[in-house]
């Protein structure tokens, strides 16, 4: 039987840490004079759960491609305007968001990355990404030099479900049916119990070891061996 493995992006093969609280913050020092500056803190509280994928079971199926950021920009108004930002500088302040996310500066991949993809299509296994992202997400495997390991690529922001839901789930392992599975991600209620609410192997991983998972690496060195 083939082996597929299912890896999340951010936090997982890459990470841009803070970047959404961090584009916010740039978009508002954009069109607001420094004393009116938010901090990052007040921010991130005022911010907190606006993100569509924070509520995955919702009917999300409409926010997809542009539509996706037409309803994260509607959420950042109201937390602008939590911070004080009049409706003005808020509506100003969206397309700077939008530049500072899809700036590949901002990406990091973790120095193992590529060599554990490499391994494991060396391997004869198929590599598939699972992501709660923004629709243009791919970008990122392109910019980082890894697009050409994966034989798929599924973005809630293009898919219309988010993890842990088991449609999302179901995408991936439709492309790559009769295999056994194996997904990898750091985040426990995306990656690791969406996985195994679908019967898939689960490795949670650049993070402090949890018993939800069937195993935990602090790296990804060990993932091709698991093959």
């Amino acid at each position: 039987m083939k082996t597929c493995v299912i890896w999340d992006l951010d936090g997982t093969l890459a990470h841009a840490h803070g970047i959404w609280s961090k584009a916010l913050l740039h978009a508002a020092q954009k069109v607001l004079p420094r004393h009116l500056w938010p901090d990052i803190d007040s921010l991130k509280a005022a911010n907190r759960g606006r993100y569509i994928w924070d509520r995955p079971f919702e009917n999300n199926r409409a926010f997809v491609n542009e539509a996706f950021w037409e309803e994260m920009f509607r959420r950042f108004f109201f937390t602008y305007r939590l911070l004080g930002l009049s409706p003005s500088a808020a509506l100003r302040a969206m397309p700077y968001i939008r530049e500072h996310i899809l700036d590949m500066d901002n990406y990091t991949l973790y120095p193992d990355a590529k060599e554990a993809l490499g391994n494991c299509v060396s391997k004869g296994a198929r590599c598939l990404l699972l992501s709660n992202n923004y629709p243009e997400a791919e970008r990122v495997l392109y910019a980082l030099g890894i697009r050409e390991y994966f034989s798929g690529v599924f973005i809630s922001g293009v898919c219309g479900y988010d993890k842990p839901r088991p449609e999302f789930f179901a995408m991936a392992m439709e492309s790559c049916p009769q295999s056994r599975y194996i997904m990898v991600g750091d985040n426990l209620k995306a990656d690791i119990l969406g996985a195994r609410a679908m019967g898939i192997t689960s490795v949670y991983v650049h993070r402090q070891p949890s018993p939800l998972a069937d195993y935990c690496f602090p790296d990804l060195s060990g993932i091709p061996e698991l093959l």
